[in-house]
């Protein structure tokens, strides 16, 4: 994940929009998500990344970042999430103008 933010990154222009979500570790940790995970990883689709830290993540690279939890979003619409799976990132960043860049 490292890389591929780095790459992102190196080809995005200063004030670029990058729109993301990241899976928590929380999610990869919960006991009530083992199932689940357990049947993507059978299908070739295994979680092999989360953070529940993205701010970090892209503020270390140069960008703002607005995070909203995927339990937030959730709520607001109705429909709350188990709060034992863990919790999920969507995150809005900019990329720092040219001369804040350096």
């Amino acid at each position: 994940m490292h890389r591929l933010l780095d790459a992102i990154t190196a080809l995005s222009a200063p004030g670029s929009d990058l729109l993301v979500d990241f899976v928590g570790q929380s999610v990869l940790d919960s006991p009530a998500m083992r199932p689940v995970l357990a049947g993507m990883a059978e299908r070739g689709m295994a979680w092999r990344y989360g953070t529940d830290d993205p701010e970090e993540l892209l503020t270390g690279r140069g960008w703002t970042a607005e995070v909203r939890r995927y339990g937030e979003a959730a709520a607001r619409l109705g429909r709350p999430l188990d709060p034992d799976a863990g919790e999920g990132y969507l995150v809005r960043a900019r990329r720092a103008p040219a001369h804040c860049v350096g």
